[in-house]
């Protein structure tokens, strides 16, 4: 029996299935939006600001300081000035970086944050999928300042910090990937709206025809939006 060699439309058909598999295993991409629930919250902290150290002291709620001339606040760029830092008899003023403070205000609300979250795990209410709470953004140019105490003479001054923001929950996105990648757009969807604190779930997915969840992880991206905002 003479052997036949595959014809060209044997080899034809096979590259273009090859091709098929290759662009429906890479190129899918899907852009989920998880729109949640946020609740408020409202912290207060008081906060040192020392002119005689040079970093930010995170365990002793301190910043650094500056004690200006009055007249050259033009100069400190990116420096918080408050009226009532402002001695009038020495016309000198009391100066900080704005930075200095959000990132100690920042370091302080996530550490307890985060320590509620540990409480729910040694309390064994804890999911791998939901991991507590975080703030979804925060609002440096909405906090309020108030004088507690100002002594020139130690050069040591204490603020009181109000900051009202809103928390949602905080998922392990990572995860939440490799639970719904290579599944079904709406098998996807429905595992996610039945997380806590989402209200909805929109998922674009490209190709637009494609229905199905990408292969990779890393080629799905998720957004987290608060409900009406």
């Amino acid at each position: 029996m003479q052997y036949q060699f595959p014809t060209l439309r044997f080899y034809l058909t096979g590259l273009i299935i090859l091709i098929l598999i290759f662009f429906f295993t890479w190129f899918p991409r899907a852009q989920i939006d998880l729109i949640v629930a946020s609740e408020p919250l409202i912290m207060d902290f008081e906060i040192k600001l020392d002119s005689l150290t040079e970093t930010i002291l995170f365990n002793l709620d301190t910043i650094p300081a500056r004690v200006i001339i009055s007249r050259d606040k033009e100069v400190w760029s990116g420096y918080k000035f408050i009226e009532e830092l402002e001695d009038d008899k020495t016309e000198q003023i009391i100066v900080f970086k704005e930075k200095d403070l959000e990132w100690l205000v920042i370091y302080k609300v996530q550490n307890l944050l985060n320590e509620a979250e540990q409480e729910l795990i040694n309390d064994n209410q804890f999911s791998e999928i939901e991991l507590g709470k975080q703030v979804f953004e925060f609002h440096p140019e909405k906090w309020e300042i108030e004088i507690l105490k100002k002594d020139f003479s130690k050069r040591q001054w204490t603020i009181k910090i109000f900051l009202e923001e809103e928390v949602v929950k905080k998922y392990d996105l990572d995860k939440l990937k490799q639970e719904i990648r290579f599944k079904k757009k709406s098998f996807a969807s429905q595992n996610l709206e039945n997380l806590l604190s989402i209200k909805k779930v929109e998922i674009n997915l490209w190709p637009w025809f494609w229905q199905q969840m990408p292969v990779f992880s890393n080629h799905i991206n998720f957004s987290i939006k608060l409900l009406d905002s």
